[in-house]
């Protein structure tokens, strides 16, 4: 009998963006690195294990994944599964959710990650949304600095800077920075390094000018 791949161990951040997307009502964007040759491949099991309804080229987190290793897809101790993230789901449901943060400390982290990564507001209110999810899945209640803390971070993947790129796993495109996305369907590689180069050039005579 063939030995099935442990999705749960593969992407443990994954499995903890999915309690709090599905407690909170929220959609997951997939993203990895242009190198991640399988990553395509993957985010298909991924949907398969979790259900698609969960995913969206335009969600509100955004989670990385990474070409896992081969002690994560077959390990030899027991690790979570599906009814352990759903009772944990159900017990978050029962706990108040509250979007009042218990400190200042949470308004100082809030301005410091809005003036570091030029949120917007659009981005504010879902990280505060985020935050009362992990609130809720904690303890309920209000929002601690830590909650805060892993919310901003399923923001901050937007503004990596305008010379990065990294693909989609939804709609299977390639972005640029913050304003250029193409898709992958119509493209072949020398398609993409061709895109890639150009984007380079360009960025190399724009610091010349201004140089």
């Amino acid at each position: 009998m063939k030995k099935e791949i442990n999705i749960i161990s593969c992407w443990v951040n994954l499995s903890r963006a999915y309690e709090i997307a599905k407690l909170g009502g929220l959609k997951i964007k997939i993203v990895f690195e242009k190198d991640y040759k399988n990553g395509f491949d993957d985010y298909q099991l991924i949907k398969a294990f979790y259900g698609p309804e969960i995913f969206s080229s335009t969600g509100e987190m955004v989670v990385e994944i990474t070409p896992p290793q081969l002690s994560d897809m077959y390990p030899k101790r027991a690790t979570e599964t599906r009814k352990d993230l759903r009772i944990r789901i159900e017990q978050g449901r029962m706990k108040l959710k509250s979007y009042k943060f218990a400190s200042e400390s949470c308004e100082t982290l809030l301005r410091t990650a809005v003036n570091r990564l030029n949120l917007s507001l659009s981005d504010i209110e879902i990280v505060k949304e985020i935050a009362a999810v992990i609130a809720q899945l904690d303890k309920g209640g209000d929002i601690h600095t830590e909650h805060l803390a892993e919310a901003i971070q399923y923001r901050s993947y937007f503004y990596r800077g305008e010379t990065e790129s990294y693909c989609i796993a939804e709609n299977k495109s390639l972005q640029f920075g913050t304003g250029i996305n193409i898709s992958l369907c119509d493209l072949d590689n020398i398609d993409i390094q061709n895109a890639i180069d150009y984007l380079s050039d360009l960025i190399g005579v724009e610091e010349t000018v201004i140089s």
